[in-house]
Parts: C-alpha cells; structure tokens; sequence
C-alpha cells in the first residue's frame, strides 16, 4: 500500500474520529438522564481523545519511525484548547459543561502523545 493511500486513509480516519467525538459530545441529553454506568462518559472522553490523537499522530509518523516531540505536543496543545471549546459549547445543545470530562479529554490526549513518541505505531504505518 503506497504512502499516498496510507495517509489518505490516516486523514479520512482522523477526520471521522473528531466529527464522531463532536457529535457524540452535543447530542442532547434529558434532564435527569442518567448513565446505566458510572463514569461511562468519563472513560468514551478518554478513548475518543486517545483515538484522534494517535490517527492523528500516526499520519505524521508515515515517513519516520517517530513524530518529533514538539510536533505531538504543539498538536496536544491543539486538542486540549477543541477539548475546553468543545466543553464551553456543550450548554449550547442542552447538556452541561464540565471540567472533569476536559481532564479525561487531557488523559487521553497524554496517553496518546506518549504513545506516539514512544514509536507505538502499526508496522504498516512505517512500510514504504
């Protein structure tokens, strides 16, 4: 599979990962709607930062075994800032804004970003 296929496959997954989390985060919730597990929403923040992040990430390790280490954190950076907009914008759709989904947003964020330096990538990702 060629570079060109393998990035554009990175990008389509990435850009689908970050519409899937933007929508899942603005569906409105009832009043008084409950999770049937506690903390369920805490856990879908962290796999679905993770997720954007490591697609992300991975589509900027095509060329090399690792992304260089100011490149994840200036893109950490940009996915913590859409994680506080992304809270900031939830009240708009009837649901609530809250700190502690931005810190389970940041846990996945982290734990991708360490991936990703750390060379934690698919083999196909690195063939030529």
């Amino acid at each position: 599979m060629g570079l060109r296929i393998r990035s554009g496959m990175l990008l389509a997954a990435w850009l689908g990962f970050w519409l899937v989390a933007f929508t899942l985060t603005h569906i409105p919730i009832k009043p008084g709607g409950s999770v049937p597990v506690p903390h369920l929403d805490k856990v879908a923040h962290t796999i679905l930062y993770f997720a954007v992040t490591y697609l992300g990430g991975l589509r900027l390790t095509l060329r090399q075994q690792r992304a260089a280490l100011r490149v994840l954190l200036l893109w950490a950076f940009v996915y913590l800032v859409y994680g506080a907009l992304d809270e900031l914008t939830q009240p708009f759709t009837g649901r609530e804004a809250d700190i502690a989904d931005w810190v389970f947003d940041a846990i996945g964020v982290g734990l991708a970003t360490l991936s990703l330096w750390g060379g934690f990538a698919p083999k196909w990702v690195h063939r030529s």
